[in-house]
């Protein structure tokens, strides 16, 4: 077990950071607002972490509509991690750097 009180959202920054060299990246636990939804004590494992709120601009996003950066962003979210525990729920916003 890790000694981090938030290894889901450390986990997606450490892949969305490699993966898009963001110029900003947010990263938002929600999960306290979803707490008594059916099923979420299942898959929040020892650290709570179901759901997420993801600000990020960048230039990977570059001439790629926004259903792509949506992917893109939910693709490397979704590579598996040494963490067994379940990311339910990401909302995603994105833009390009200016």
């Amino acid at each position: 077990m890790s000694d981090s009180k938030t290894p889901v959202q450390d986990s997606i920054r450490r892949k969305l950071t490699a993966a898009l060299s963001p110029a900003r990246l947010e990263i938002y636990d929600d999960s306290a607002q979803h707490a008594g939804h059916a099923g979420s004590r299942m898959q929040a494992g020892y650290s709570g972490e179901t759901h997420f709120r993801i600000e990020v601009a960048s230039p990977a996003f570059e001439g790629l509509k926004t259903l792509k950066q949506h992917r893109l962003v939910y693709d490397v979210r979704s590579r598996p991690a040494a963490s067994s525990n379940v990311c339910q729920h990401t909302r995603i916003i994105m833009n390009v750097p200016a």
